[in-house]
């Protein structure tokens, strides 16, 4: 590919991911307000249905993605989608503590 073109594709991009960068930010600092995450069954749901889809084994699949530094990035992602939901109005926050409940 001549730089030239490669130097036009780059500029044409930046935009694009730029606001991809901007909107994974904002989710991210919404889902630390809003307390949003994802419960460890419903990651292990998620792998597993992965691996499923793929025809692997859950523990095969997990050991693939962390090896590729992958497994974060997947937690990440279900979380900025469950924030996406809980913007919504498809999924409700976290429960406040109650102030004194607990220790």
């Amino acid at each position: 590919v001549p730089l030239h073109r490669m130097a036009v594709v780059t500029r044409q991009a930046r935009p694009h991911a730029e606001r991809r960068v901007r909107a994974r930010l904002l989710l991210d600092a919404i889902a630390t307000q809003e307390r949003i995450e994802v419960a460890e069954p419903e990651f292990e749901q998620a792998l597993a249905i992965l691996a499923r889809v793929q025809g692997v084994a859950t523990h095969a699949l997990r050991q693939r993605l962390d090896e590729g530094g992958e497994l974060a990035g997947l937690r990440a992602r279900m979380r900025r989608e469950k924030t996406v939901r809980f913007l919504l109005g498809e999924d409700a926050p976290p429960a406040a503590p109650e102030p004194g409940a607990g220790a």
